[in-house]
């Protein structure tokens, strides 16, 4: 017997607050998959009606291997379904946890996860700092850079702590990664490193 494959993502992937499913238009006008949906046009909808539900099920791009569910989430006739059933699920793979998996949904739900996981990931790296220890820290980058923006030289005014190196590219809440910064300033440099910014 041939052991089923692990599934193509992780068990925690969850895109249920994704509201969009990005699709591979060239990709799919290409695929084998189409090529039947053009000569038989309900199965697109079939297949569409699939793919969108795997995108938001968790893990995202599984479905439940279970004919009467299938049918229901392609809104397909349960009649129709057992004729139609291999070519709707055209590409699909049952995975060892038992759910079927469409690996290019599933190749776009990776790269949508590790995006959300990355932006988890800076934002938990924010909450690390207590408010009362930023407050202490910016004060002290303040005082130290003489309450002037260090990249325009402006003194005084609204003035925030700048990260040198960003949060999102690797840099750390700490004296040494931080520069007084005007409004205008931080805003403009934003997540750029400051030899793309200066630029």
């Amino acid at each position: 017997m041939t052991e089923l494959p692990e599934p193509p993502v992780p068990t925690d992937c969850d895109l249920r607050d994704f509201p969009f499913m990005p699709l591979d238009i060239a990709r799919l006008r290409r695929s084998k998959a189409w090529l039947k949906a053009k000569r038989n046009p309900a199965l697109a909808f079939y297949m569409v009606n699939l793919w969108t539900a795997s995108w938001h099920e968790l893990p995202a791009s599984s479905l439940e291997d279970n004919d009467a569910v299938l049918a229901d989430l392609a809104m397909c006739d349960s009649r129709k379904w057992p004729k139609i059933r291999g070519d709707v699920l055209h590409g699909w793979i049952k995975c060892s946890d038992g759910r079927l998996y469409h690996p290019v949904v599933a190749e776009k739900a990776q790269v949508a996860w590790s995006k959300q996981r990355s932006r988890l990931a800076r934002f938990n790296r924010r909450l690390e700092i207590l408010s009362e220890a930023w407050a202490a820290l910016r004060a002290e980058v303040f005082r130290r850079d003489d309450y002037t923006c260090q990249y325009c030289t402006e003194r005084g005014g609204r003035l925030e702590a700048d990260h040198v190196i960003p949060v999102s590219r690797g840099g750390q809440t700490a004296l040494a990664n931080l520069a007084t910064a005007c409004l205008p300033c931080n805003r403009s440099k934003g997540t750029k490193l400051l030899s793309e910014w200066i630029r």
